[in-house]
């Protein structure tokens, strides 16, 4: 995925997290040490992990060029079939509204939408793994928190143009064989 599919994607995320409750400033594109005190809280934590391509084929669509819609159409193969996963996670101080924020922001993500080029791309949360609880110790600086493992999938596309067939005029003769 190019910088601009990344970027926006992370604008997806941030989205989901304004609609949960937590404000943008507080979505942190890899942090170098999550528990830095100065670090705002509640917060999301955002890491890309691996990207993988899997070579796929197929005509995607068909339509008019929007370059001379009366005399072009484009034609949209896929290429690739890209799957970027992304581990997310959510920090709070407060016990009470922690499963309230977690469910919020993933009910906010979006399954589907369209990128920037009109593409597909599709959301899903894979899995979440808890952290974070009470121990019998205490503790001055209690953090909550749940890793989500989301993948979003799209596709990378290739447009070729060809010229509508606008004239057809058949200049058939006919002849028999041996005839003429």
């Amino acid at each position: 995925m190019t910088t601009n599919m990344r970027n926006f994607l992370f604008d997806q995320i941030i989205e989901a997290a304004a609609a949960a409750g937590i404000p943008e400033g507080a979505v942190v594109l890899n942090p170098e040490d999550a528990d830095d005190i100065t670090l705002p809280v509640p917060r999301i934590d955002v890491r890309w992990e691996t990207q993988r391509l899997n070579k796929a084929g197929g005509v995607v669509g068909k339509f008019a060029s929007p370059a001379e819609p009366e005399r072009k159409r484009t034609l949209r193969r896929r290429l690739y079939r890209v799957r970027q996963p992304i581990t997310v996670t959510l920090w709070t101080n407060d016990e009470s509204t922690f499963d309230t924020l977690c469910e919020s922001f993933v009910r906010a993500l979006p399954r589907q939408f369209a990128d920037p080029s009109g593409n597909r791309v599709t959301c899903s949360v894979s899995s979440a793994d808890w952290r974070g609880f009470t121990s019998a110790l205490v503790e001055v600086l209690k953090k909550w928190s749940k890793v989500y493992h989301i993948e979003f999938s799209a596709m990378l596309t290739e447009d070729t143009e060809s010229p509508w067939i606008l004239d057809v005029a058949p200049n058939a003769t006919y002849q028999e064989a041996g005839r003429e």
